[in-house]
């Protein structure tokens, strides 16, 4: 059975914010419990983005030694929030292939909430500078690792 992908829908484009989201998804599927913050509850949305362009706005002022563990928190919390409040996440399977048994499975992902969903892409759009810090500081590390391995 061939996945069937309908038309677009409210104007998004391949590496849009719901390929991010898809990628996130996965990764919060099989994310340890420890890096993926738990929301208490309590927080806002208005209180997470504060917390992601405060933790943000430090790193770029300072992007050496900057609060690089609190903007990773931030960006994590505010994402969960998203995929928790405005994304439904389902795995299908779909029929075994004949030639060697096996089963493929999908992974389909509702947008429930088309607002919070289009406050997210906006605040990642505008975290740009701070995400791409984010990854070569990242990158530098895994060569960091990969010369003390």
């Amino acid at each position: 059975m061939k996945k069937k992908r309908e038309g677009k829908k409210s104007g998004m484009t391949k590496g849009s914010f719901l390929s991010t989201v898809e990628k996130a998804a996965e990764d919060f599927k099989a994310a340890p419990l420890g890096l993926m913050p738990e929301l208490d509850g309590t927080e806002s949305i208005e209180e997470l983005l504060d917390d992601v362009h405060q933790a943000g706005g430090e790193l770029i002022r300072d992007p050496v030694f900057g609060p690089v563990g609190a903007y990773k928190k931030a960006v994590r919390k505010f994402l969960r929030y998203i995929l928790e409040n405005s994304l439904e996440v389902e795995e299908t399977t779909g029929l075994r292939n004949s030639k060697n048994m096996r089963q493929k499975k999908y992974l389909i992902i509702r947008v429930v909430d088309e607002k919070l969903e289009r406050l997210a892409s906006h605040v990642i759009k505008n975290q740009g500078g701070q995400l791409e810090i984010l990854r070569r500081i990242d990158e530098i590390y895994g060569m960091l690792v990969d010369l003390s391995g």
